[in-house]
């Protein structure tokens, strides 16, 4: 008779159990050293060690050597011949800078790990503590706080730094860097690798570095994979960074930067950052115009209707309500008539609330979008509009609301949205572009700031239409965004015909006169055949008189800024406006540089 699959299992763990065992007593583990920056000494400032097991055996990867250590109740033993492997091999290749030792918070106050023993054993390789880290892992968040407090207290008096690593991957670690204040922070990779597009892990990036800065931490940002990256995590201020760009893992771990990563160093352009679309309306619901107003049961008489109108003048509608649910609406002009029949005894009078309400009222859950309710508006009825709408929460009456403040929030939500991005060409808008400007001034950095303006667009609107004058804004905007430098020029649209371009590239010059190109060929595409043949543009007015007007075209100034020359975002805008009125004194299509006068020259 076989095993059965109990015994089949138990088997297993037992010829695994072994194998561990094996691997324990031989010390057959080996350790590769990944490289981590400093952002500010543009150097290797130390090396994190990452455990190894042995090469194409089930337990060469360090999860499942710690999982074997779990179930054999042996992590202790395992860690502590970690740390020896590690601090060998470290020692032994002399390698330079601070080494980052991942060490769990359960080893760190388990009985016999402690400071003197570890000192004594670094001095025996030549290394003093001050060049070790203890990096702290999150694995199994299960531990006392007081507990490691008082454990890191000992190694802190020794030499020793604590860092914290993966933080983000759980609210423990977070109490454990208020608990703890460790020196080093490890930002977990989730929130930077891609960051340099995702401007909400930027936003929580840009968090944790405020709060490091407030308690005496430094960031490093772990995951950095390409230059994009790279570049946003420097921006931020982040002290230190890992990621495979900086260096993969290895036994031998090089001592000096790549070349790509150097260059990368050397590039002090500002990045433009992620934009983050700004959608007010996308977070206000239905629930923020409810208004508590009287209700009636279907049963009300329509006298009585009538009284409750009389007796409250701001009720403009009055919704029934059978059992919390609404089944219509009685607006003042459905007693309009009624109230002209001068007999009391009218049968109108006698008549219901049901009887003359609206049966089909708009009604909308408390949570629906504001954007949604505006279509909903929009499709419905002048009486819809007038009466306003009923506001349910799964079906059940909560209120009315009113179409004017629906009408009042779009209005406000659309010019605040604009500010930040444009509602027409989706670019970044005039608070981007500020933001950008003050930027650069910060870190003195020499850029190119452009007014770009198509103008006339009068003529061409009153000939066309607004739906074309749209298209041709749009089509500026995209040829604009297609001759820059992505993530070092910014392209905003401020206004109406105005675009602004902050260039950091040096060949902006022949970026502009590549937009200047393609808009004169596009341009081209969206005339009418006679308009192009003659030129211009033939305008009839209402009274019947011929107006001529000219062609659009792209009207660009450029004013090279010099920091030190500019206070405020507000003189870096007044010298694009001044390059901007020499270009449209040029005929056609055409770019203007703004030259350095005399009291520029001056002030070098």
């Amino acid at each position: 008779m076989g095993l059965d699959r109990s015994e089949v299992h138990a088997e297993r763990r037992e010829v695994r159990a072994q194998l561990f065992r094996e691997i324990l007593e031989r010390r057959a583990l080996s350790c590769v050293f990944q490289p981590i920056l400093s952002f500010h000494d543009q150097r290797i400032y130390g090396y994190e060690a990452l455990i190894r097991g042995p090469r194409n055996s089930i337990f060469q990867s360090p999860i499942d050597l710690f999982d074997a250590a779990e179930d054999t109740g042996s992590v202790i033993e395992l860690s502590v011949i970690c740390v020896n492997t590690v601090l060998h091999h470290f020692s032994a290749q002399r390698l330079p800078g601070k080494l980052f030792l991942n060490i769990s918070p359960g080893v760190v106050t388990a009985p016999g790990f402690d400071a003197v023993r570890g000192g004594d054993h670094l001095s025996r390789l030549g290394l003093k503590p001050d060049r070790v880290i203890i990096e702290l892992t999150e694995h199994h968040p299960a531990y006392n706080f007081k507990d490691i407090h008082d454990s890191l207290q000992t190694f802190r008096a020794m030499g020793f730094q604590v860092a914290l690593d993966d933080l983000g991957e759980g609210f423990s670690s977070l109490r454990l860097w208020s608990e703890l204040k460790p020196a080093f922070v490890k930002a977990d990779k989730h929130f930077v690798k891609g960051i340099a597009d995702d401007p909400i892990k930027l936003q929580f990036l840009k968090a944790m570095q405020q709060i490091a800065e407030s308690c005496g931490s430094q960031i490093i940002a772990e995951g950095i994979e390409d230059a994009a990256d790279f570049k946003t995590v420097r921006e931020l201020g982040i002290a230190f960074g890992q990621g495979f760009l900086i260096g993969h893992p290895e036994e031998k771990p090089k001592a000096q930067l790549t070349r790509e990563v150097q260059q990368l160093l050397i590039d002090d352009r500002v990045p433009v950052p992620p934009m983050l679309t700004y959608r007010q309306s996308s977070v206000v619901s239905a629930q923020q115009f409810l208004r508590d107003t009287f209700q009636v049961p279907p049963h009300t008489t329509v006298r009585e209707v009538i009284s409750v109108f009389e007796r409250e003048p701001s009720c403009y509608a009055i919704p029934v309500v059978e059992n919390g649910r609404p089944i219509g609406l009685i607006a003042r002009r459905h007693v309009r008539y009624i109230k002209t029949i001068a007999d009391p005894a009218a049968e109108e009078y006698t008549k219901s609330a049901r009887d003359i309400m609206n049966v089909a009222p708009l009604i909308v859950e408390r949570t629906q979008p504001v954007l949604m309710l505006a279509n909903a508006l929009a499709e419905s009825t002048p009486q819809h509009l007038a009466d306003g709408f009923i506001i349910v929460e799964e079906g059940r009456y909560l209120g009315m609301g009113a179409a004017t403040d629906v009408l009042r929030v779009i209005a406000d939500t659309q010019l605040t949205a604009a500010r930040y991005t444009h509602p027409l060409t989706f670019l970044p808008g005039p608070v981007p572009v500020n933001e950008q400007i003050d930027r650069l001034l910060k870190r003195e950095r020499p850029f190119v700031a452009c007014l770009v303006e198509i103008q006339p667009m009068k003529g061409f609107n009153d000939a066309l239409g607004f739906q074309r004058g749209d298209e041709l804004i749009r089509m500026a905007g995209t040829v604009l965004n297609e001759a820059v430098e992505e993530r070092h020029d910014l392209v905003g649209h401020i206004y109406g015909n105005r675009f602004v371009l902050l260039m950091q590239s040096e060949d902006w010059q022949a970026r502009l006169e590549s937009a200047i190109a393609a808009f004169r060929l596009k341009i081209n595409g969206m005339l009418p055949p006679d308009i192009l043949d003659r030129g211009e543009i033939l305008w009839r007015g209402r009274r019947g008189q011929t107006e001529i007007r000219p062609l659009p075209r792209m009207a660009v100034g450029a004013a090279p800024i010099e920091p030190e020359l500019c206070e405020s975002r507000h003189e870096v805008m007044a010298l694009a406006r001044e390059a901007n009125a020499g270009a449209r004194m040029l005929a056609g299509s055409a770019i203007y540089v703004r030259p350095r006068d005399a009291a520029d020259l001056a002030a070098d």
